[in-house]
């Protein structure tokens, strides 16, 4: 029976002779086989992590209790495996370094070409298999293998895929030279299509000068949006993880609307990154002011003190 790593390998290849084939009617299979082979190739990172364990329990999606026979409960592996959706966190459990948004991407957009009910196109594809490319070199890393030496030809041609879709990437970026940034925070911020996600994301007039005109088109899905929509949903892409991490340990998010604009660009430590506010500290208790914080109509207030003045007058 072949190994979860020669099946890992098998896929990979298969889906990248799939996409080289540059037949449209190939572009899904090149889909479902490159991210079937990511899926078993991180199952494989996994066991090698624990030698001795049982490989079905190291893989297994969760475990149902049974009675031991014995007046005791006994922890049975289930017969489904692990999926995307649990993926990341057994990655973490273990100790596995990879590239966590690449990979809950990844999921997305094999979501997406895999049910999109619209045909899909080679672009989609390519950038499907660039964004997994580190986490491909990521797992061969933890399992102490050599891509190159195990994927053969396949690894040549994931490294043309991951050169032709850095210079789209490189060719939207241009389309964004004219613009006069007041902030190089947003100047530097990847633009990700609030539809999409992909980062392919161009100006359609690229010697416009005003970032808040904007108007934006996708590359890869043709959505088109304004500035301000795209500038949203790629704070909130690229602050993810931190978004995350701050709610979890109940903290304020790093990201919150701007009390003076409205618009959801307010940045910790940044402040404002659209219309360039900035809070400082409350006038009465010298408290450091955050959109959470800050008196909806005084900005020189925090809520507290400035309902006290209201009270008071």
């Amino acid at each position: 029976m072949p190994t979860l790593l020669e099946n890992a390998v098998e896929a990979l290849q298969l889906g990248v002779e799939d996409y080289h084939s540059n037949d449209p009617r190939r572009a899904s299979s090149a889909a479902r086989n490159f991210f079937a082979g990511i899926l078993l190739l991180a199952k494989q990172a996994l066991v090698s992590k624990v030698p001795n364990a049982n490989e079905r329990d190291v893989i297994a999606a969760r475990f149902d209790l049974r009675p031991d026979g014995q007046g005791g409960v006994a922890m049975v592996a289930s017969n489904n495996t692990i999926d995307f959706t649990n993926l990341g966190a057994r990655l973490q459990a273990f100790g596995i370094t990879v590239d966590q948004p690449a990979l809950r991407r990844l999921a997305s957009v094999r979501n997406e070409i895999e049910h999109s009910s619209h045909q899909h196109t080679s672009g989609q594809v390519r950038e499907a298999i660039a964004r997994a490319f580190p986490v491909v070199s990521q797992l061969f890393n933890s399992i102490g293998l050599e891509p190159a030496a195990v994927l053969g030809d396949a690894w040549a041609g994931m490294l043309r895929v991951r050169e032709l879709f850095e210079i789209e990437v490189e060719a939207c970026r241009g389309t964004y030279s004219a613009i006069a940034w007041d902030s190089d925070y947003l100047a530097e911020l990847p633009r990700i299509c609030p539809d999409c996600k992909s980062p392919l994301v161009s100006q359609t007039v690229p010697t416009n000068t005003d970032y808040q005109d904007m108007q934006c088109r996708c590359r890869a899905c043709g959505e088109t949006n304004d500035g301000q929509t795209l500038v949203e949903h790629s704070l909130a892409e690229h602050l993810s993880n931190d978004i995350y991490n701050a709610a979890k340990d109940g903290q304020g998010s790093p990201l919150a609307a701007c009390p003076e604009c409205g618009v959801n660009a307010y940045v910790e430590g940044e402040g404002c990154v659209w219309c360039g506010e900035i809070l400082g500290d409350c006038a009465v208790c010298g408290e450091a002011l955050t959109p959470d914080t800050v008196s909806w109509d005084n900005s020189e207030l925090c809520a507290y003190h400035a309902s006290t003045g209201d009270r008071d007058d």
